[in-house]
């Protein structure tokens, strides 16, 4: 396996939302996209996939499985079908760390992802499972808090290609 950065950005305070497009291509099969200290004064941090002609694709298309707690609350379980974006896609804290696998974002099949990370403040962690219910192609990704009023205030985000190792 070999990964190789294919974008990232440094999130100043007020951003209003984030875009990572052309990051996924078909010059790689999966990605990991790492995020740091990823705050803001919203609610949660909601991900939307870009589509090959560059729209967000808004349509009631996602599904998600999260669980999470930190030192002062118990297990908690969330899930949603056919929703317009993935909600708390990364958990929102300003000194969390947390790492998204996404599978085959370029083949006309369900876009899967998993993320996890840590949340160091509270001594929390965060697992979750997203797909697609549809088969398009996907270019890029888009954060954004929930309010229309809120904003990121740090962060910084990379991500990284993977080319799986062809065996002959």
């Amino acid at each position: 396996m070999k990964l190789v950065k294919t974008g990232g950005l440094i999130v100043g305070a007020d951003t209003a939302a984030v875009s990572l497009d052309n990051v996924f291509t078909t010059d790689y099969d999966d990605y990991v996209i790492y995020c740091t200290k990823f705050g803001g004064n919203g609610s949660s941090i909601n991900m939307r996939l870009i589509e090959t002609g560059g729209s967000e694709r808004s349509v009631s298309k996602y599904d998600f499985h999260q669980m999470y707690t930190d030192s002062s609350t118990p297990i908690a379980y969330q899930r949603a079908t056919n929703q317009n974006r993935v909600y708390d896609f990364f958990w929102k804290a300003d000194n969390s760390s947390m790492k998204a696998y996404i599978f085959s974002p370029m083949l006309a099949q369900q876009t899967r992802a998993i993320v996890d990370g840590v949340n160091e403040g509270s001594n929390g962690f965060f697992l979750g499972f997203n797909f697609t219910n549809d088969t398009e192609q996907h270019r890029g990704i888009k954060f954004y808090q929930q309010g229309a009023s809120d904003a990121f205030d740090e962060g910084a985000i990379v991500v990284y290609g993977i080319k799986q190792w062809v065996w002959i």
